[in-house]
């Protein structure tokens, strides 16, 4: 009598949790042309020309470097190479999508192509001398979109940059 009424009672718990979860919506209960459907509608009339809050106050955009491996240097040029992830994040009202509700999807991680059609920040390296994105079979780039149209856009770079060296001591 134990064992069966232990079973029912685990029986019950199963099918309590899979209620719990159908009724929580979730991205793969989302379709994928909803998605598609609000990106093409926030991007419809969307100028990739101008920053956002255009005409109030300036676009603070936060900015973070990781250097994943110095080197090399040449002396003789006073040049350093440096491989780095160059993240930025901003905010976007124009991409907001708080009013699809019935989406419920707090962030979205876009290809690499949804960058061609917003607004970035015109970021540079001083002295840099030049840089290349690392492309294996696309661009190594990171987006991500969310609810309040916070944009957080991450790209692995390798930096030439001039490094002025005063060697005389060593």
């Amino acid at each position: 009598m134990r064992h069966s009424n232990k079973n029912s009672i685990l029986e019950t718990n199963r099918r309590n949790k899979e209620r719990e979860n159908s009724s929580k919506p979730s991205f793969n209960n989302v379709s994928m042309s909803q998605v598609s459907k609000m990106l093409d509608i926030l991007v419809e009339n969307y100028d990739s020309r101008l920053r956002p809050e255009l005409y109030g106050k300036a676009t603070q955009v936060a900015v973070n470097i990781s250097i994943r491996m110095l080197g090399p240097i040449d002396d003789s040029k006073e040049v350093l190479m440096f491989t780095c992830y160059l993240r930025q994040s901003w905010e976007d009202f124009r991409l907001s999508f708080n009013q699809y509700s019935n989406l419920d999807i707090e962030e979205l991680s876009l290809n690499w192509r949804f960058l061609e059609t917003i607004w970035k920040p015109d970021t540079y390296i001083l002295r840099g001398r030049e840089s290349f994105l690392h492309k294996i079979t696309a661009p190594n780039r990171l987006v991500r979109l969310s609810k309040s149209g916070h944009i957080s856009y991450s790209q692995r770079l390798t930096i030439s940059s001039e490094c002025r060296m005063d060697l005389r001591k060593f």
